[in-house]
């Protein structure tokens, strides 16, 4: 009959919305160098909110061998020793108020 029905076609259309994302701080990594390491690191971190921040230092079985506690200056620089570490793949853990991020620290 030459006329096209529509009525056989949907359209599905996805919404999302994304929320909690006010903290773009969140995704601001610090720096490790060198890396890898001998006896001391250099950690840098930019802290937006002057927030409290440490460090922790693992093991690759969980443990933890080191705690630092870095203040709640705007700029971190800090140099970490770790003369007292033996050779190995460690996880360097920041917390600043309630954020927290990691990076692998290779100890030579």
């Amino acid at each position: 009959d030459g006329t096209n029905s529509f009525s056989d076609y949907s359209i599905d259309v996805n919404t999302s919305i994304t929320v909690g994302l006010k903290d773009h701080q969140l995704t601001k990594l610090f720096s490790l160098f060198p890396n890898p390491a001998k006896d001391k690191v250099k950690f840098e971190l930019d802290n937006l909110n002057n927030a409290a921040c440490s460090i922790e230092i693992y093991d690759v079985t969980g443990r933890n061998v080191l705690n630092k506690e870095l203040g709640n200056a705007s700029k971190i620089n800090e140099t970490i020793d770790l003369s007292q570490l033996e050779k190995g793949i460690y996880v360097l853990k920041t917390l600043s108020g309630k954020q927290s991020q990691s990076k692998k620290l290779i100890v030579e």
